[in-house]
């Protein structure tokens, strides 16, 4: 890659100083159509449909790659394309919101935290005398399913941006001087202030930095790498936002959830507290600051993930955890299976192929009953 431009295509061996953007942008093309399409016949549709997203948006993207699996944990499929491979680490953004729901469960599994009692009962920034007698009987469950009153939309000019700040920090300010703009349990404002609150919650009770926490409650269980600094080194971790993962070690976790607690065989969290991040959380709820697709789609939210469909009985048959930069995670419960698209870009623009996509995956997985191979471009 180019180091003053990490958008402009390159290929070894090949000057590309002089080149016009003509010409960089045909052996960009040229770089995602030449390898053969992987897997059997079934496959070839998911294929053809992520070098459609590669194409239409050849400057954005230098890679992507997709991992598909049975609920159960067997894989079924994983790709990589471009420059992508599986040591591929990317920023999660709102991808992060899943792994957080799960690290924080582990707290609520071995009884540490109570979802439903009031934060104050954990940080004593939260009393009724510091923060009001609104705020101090906020609950977990509230501010992780973003029904606790805090504004949406996050994400730039507040304390959550601010890398000079630790997490203690950010959320001592959020305490005093962020104003709740409703009632708790009255509207879905889609943001990172609540989940913020909630990691902190989680320093305290584990008495490490986020990040170290997340390592004892999942990384060192199930053997994977994942960061919390994807949006620049900092010590105020944005459990919202800031992750970083291969497509692999995101797998492991996605896992979890699809398989009610299982990652290859290992137990991270219960049944019961799988099943209570999947309960929807905003049902009935007036929404605001939330994803163009999630609104037009009717997309409700449980603990840290979105419901994107449910059976005649209001339980999640599909769930996801997209993120800003088009990272897409999600479990098909119904169909029995859960799926990773691994891109950086930025999500507004790719949203209608991502989609096109996940489409795809979806029509594979039912056609086809054996697994597809393992497959890497070359580079």
């Amino acid at each position: 890659m180019n180091p003053t431009n990490p958008h402009t295509p390159t290929r070894r061996g090949f000057p590309m100083k002089n080149c016009s953007p003509f010409v960089l942008l045909m052996l960009c093309l040229a770089s995602i159509s030449c390898a053969a399409a992987p897997g059997p016949p079934g496959w070839k549709s998911v294929d053809q449909e992520v070098r459609r997203l590669m194409r239409h948006h050849p400057l954005m993207l230098r890679g992507a790659a997709v991992y598909v699996a049975k609920t159960d944990g067997t894989p079924i499929y994983e790709h990589y394309y471009g420059r992508y491979d599986e040591n591929t680490r990317l920023p999660l953004a709102s991808a992060s919101k899943l792994l957080s729901g799960v690290a924080v469960m582990t707290l609520v599994d071995t009884g540490r935290l109570d979802r439903e009692a009031p934060i104050s009962t954990y940080l004593p920034e939260f009393s009724a005398e510091n923060a009001g007698h609104v705020k101090s009987r906020l609950t977990i469950d509230q501010l992780f399913s973003m029904t606790s009153g805090f504004p949406g939309a996050t994400i730039r000019g507040t304390v959550l941006s601010d890398l000079d700040l630790t997490l203690a920090e950010a959320v001592r300010h959020i305490a005093c001087c962020v104003k709740l703009k409703d009632l708790p349990g009255r509207k879905f404002r889609y943001g990172g202030y609540g989940m913020h609150v909630v990691g902190r919650i989680a320093e305290v009770e584990s008495d490490k930095p986020y990040d170290q926490f997340f390592d004892d409650a999942v990384n060192e269980p199930l053997g994977t790498s994942i960061t919390w600094n994807g949006l620049g080194k900092t010590n105020n971790f944005r459990p919202s936002g800031s992750g970083e993962a291969t497509l692999r070690d995101y797998a492991r976790v996605l896992e979890v959830v699809a398989t009610k607690g299982k990652s290859h065989g290992i137990r991270l969290l219960s049944e019961s507290a799988v099943n209570s991040m999947l309960v929807e959380r905003t049902t009935g709820l007036p929404s605001q600051s939330i994803p163009s697709d999630a609104k037009k789609r009717g997309f409700g939210y449980g603990f840290g993930l979105w419901i994107e469909q449910r059976d005649q009985n209001g339980h999640a048959t599909v769930v996801s955890s997209p993120g800003a930069f088009g990272f897409t995670p999600w479990i098909d419960f119904e169909d029995g299976y859960y799926a990773i698209i691994m891109v950086k870009g930025i999500r507004g623009p790719l949203v209608d192929d991502l989609y096109r996509v996940r489409d795809a995956i979806d029509q594979a997985v039912r056609a086809e009953s054996g697994p597809a191979p393992s497959v890497s471009e070359p580079h």
